[in-house]
């Protein structure tokens, strides 16, 4: 009796951060969707050679999606994530989730360099 009342205390304490895993990973491998295109128009902007970027499911691109270097592109996320506390410490490029208030990635492309910046809002 007493093994089972351990159990069920520690399951009741590990199955809240085993479940924000899950959406954790989910972000992530939204932001690394994300991140690989950025990386892509990045590198295209620098070599002159325009590419439209591929449709990804749940992230926008503003401002032109073809990377050719006559503005900064700016791919963010449309998809909300469930739980936006379970995110926190997922980064956006530089800028880490407060799992607080951050729920929306965006990565921008330099038009000149092609370097890549991330911030949550």
């Amino acid at each position: 009796m007493i093994v089972i009342v351990i159990v069920g205390i520690l399951s009741a304490v590990a199955l809240p951060n085993f479940l924000g895993t899950r959406e954790k990973a989910s972000a992530q491998t939204l932001i690394g969707s994300m991140a690989s295109q950025a990386k892509l128009c990045g590198a295209n902007m620098v070599i002159g050679d325009p590419v439209a970027l591929p449709a990804v499911a749940g992230v926008s691109v503003n401002r032109g999606a073809i990377c050719d270097g006559t503005n900064n592109v700016l791919i963010t996320n449309t998809t909300a994530f469930a739980n936006k506390t379970q995110i926190g410490g997922v980064r956006c490029g530089a800028d880490q989730a407060n799992g607080v208030t951050d729920q929306t990635c965006t990565l921008e492309v330099n038009k000149e360099t092609g370097t890549v910046t991330g911030t949550w809002s």
